[in-house]
């Protein structure tokens, strides 16, 4: 059996819910996710994380009662590049540079998440880094 390792907290009902996830199925939604002593939020700066390969903006956080699956709804980047490249690729270290949002929605188990990542506004590009492996 799996133990929990994550904890939902702030309730609240403003979060987007992609099409897929509305079959009848009550989800409670949270602002913010409490996971192994880090949080991970809905506001700018505290909510990207790393999805299998992808770092990702976090939309929405929902639970699932009755199933007592908690899940991110999450949106990519659609312009995802190296920060700099010398004197080795910044991706090695995990440090990206985004743009674009892709409007696109998915929903991932809250248990694939692998880093959380602060960003950081260097102009009309952002830049993140990972602060903590969550995986």
């Amino acid at each position: 059996m799996l133990r929990k390792l994550w904890m939902s907290i702030l309730l609240y009902n403003k979060g987007p819910i992609p099409d897929q996830m509305t079959h009848g199925l009550v989800y409670m939604q949270y602002r913010d996710l409490l996971m192994k002593g880090f949080t991970i939020s809905r506001s700018e700066n505290n909510c990207n994380v790393r999805v299998e390969y992808y770092v990702v903006l976090v939309g929405n956080i929902l639970h699932n009662a009755h199933t007592d699956v908690t899940y991110i709804v999450i949106e990519k980047f659609a312009m995802v590049e190296d920060f700099y490249t010398y004197p080795i690729k910044s991706s090695s270290l995990g440090i990206y540079q985004l743009s674009q949002h892709t409007g696109e929605l998915s929903i991932v188990p809250a248990n694939s998440i692998q880093y959380k990542y602060t960003l950081l506004p260097p102009g009309a590009k952002y830049v993140v880094y990972p602060l903590q492996i969550l995986a």
